[in-house]
């Protein structure tokens, strides 16, 4: 008997087909013939792994950089058929518990060119917000009221500091604490006053 294979018609991958017809012959040159396709398929699914977790954060303009230079990209992509894998992500971006905190859900997926899909998995890149807000104190000179006493007045407190943008929290959301605004006769001559600024990021 005899056969006329000569190879796979191409298809995804190390896959294909081939219709292949067997003849089967005698001495006497009787001859039977027989054919069939057969297909060689690919159904198993590639596999990778995501990079870790990562947090990163953000810059004086409250920007940052999640590109996969920064936070990792997929690896150990392997496949039985198919040498040509790139996994891809889908970014869901949400808001934080702060204003310069961002939640990014990375979702990675590969799928073959046999169109075998790997499950996706996740990376989550935290973004926070490490920089604090600035400020500028000067001193000032007030008087004690006929009571002995004096409270510092908004117009005191423009004049006391001044307060420079923060990079992702709005004057809305900083917090101003001063450790001293009431005084008396105890408190004649210098007292060192602080005054703390916190954004919204702590």
């Amino acid at each position: 008997w005899s056969h006329n294979f000569e190879g796979l018609e191409s298809g995804c991958c190390e896959t294909g087909t081939a219709f292949v017809t067997f003849t089967a012959s005698d001495e006497c040159g009787n001859m039977a013939y027989t054919s069939a396709r057969f297909t060689i398929s690919d159904d198993i699914a590639p596999t990778f792994s995501t990079p870790d977790d990562i947090i990163i954060y953000t810059d004086e303009n409250c920007e940052y950089n999640a590109s996969i230079e920064i936070t990792g990209d997929a690896t150990s992509e392997s496949d039985n058929c198919c040498s040509e894998l790139n996994a891809t992500y889908s970014d869901v971006v949400e808001q934080g518990q702060c204003p310069g905190e961002i939640i990014i859900n990375r979702t990675w997926s590969l799928m073959d060119e046999c169109g075998n899909r790997a499950p996706s998995q996740l990376q989550v890149i935290t973004v926070k917000d490490t920089i604090a807000p600035s400020i500028v104190c000067n001193d000032i000179t007030v008087a004690l009221n006929a009571d002995r006493s004096y409270t510092l007045t908004e117009d005191d407190k423009i004049a006391l500091f001044t307060i420079g943008a923060d990079n992702c929290s709005s004057d809305e959301d900083l917090d101003i604490n001063i450790s001293q605004e009431m005084f008396d006769c105890s408190d004649l001559g210098e007292n060192a006053v602080t005054i703390t600024v916190t954004d919204g990021c702590g």
